[in-house]
């Protein structure tokens, strides 16, 4: 759909939630180097995508030839979601740090 210009902001917003999300949860704590498991791909992966994602698709794209205009209230629901995704996996990581230190606690 990216490619073709069709319905242009689900594609590249549809991928930064999980790209986000693997970075926060994999690759946060090693260094930012690929070659030492870090997340420099994906944050590659994420400004292509917010680029995309900003860009208007061009008028030899199937959104141009069909009339189609993408709605803005869509593409804010859209980041919401992904702003609701990164805000649970915050959470869901802050409760699994606590009780790895707490096994962690009780195993001394």
């Amino acid at each position: 759909m990216t490619t073709l210009g069709l319905l242009h902001l689900i594609g590249p917003i549809l991928k930064l939630g999980p790209i986000i999300t693997a970075t926060r949860q994999m690759h946060w704590k090693t260094p930012v180097w690929a070659t030492e498991g870090g997340a420099e791909l994906l944050l590659i992966y994420i400004a292509i995508a917010v680029a995309l994602a900003t860009q208007h698709p061009g008028t030899l794209s199937l959104d141009h030839l069909l009339g189609i205009k993408g709605p803005k209230a869509v593409t804010l629901a859209m980041l919401a979601g992904v702003a609701a995704g990164l805000i649970t996996s915050e959470v869901q990581n802050a409760s699994g740090d606590d009780d790895e230190e707490q096994t962690s606690a009780e195993a001394a």
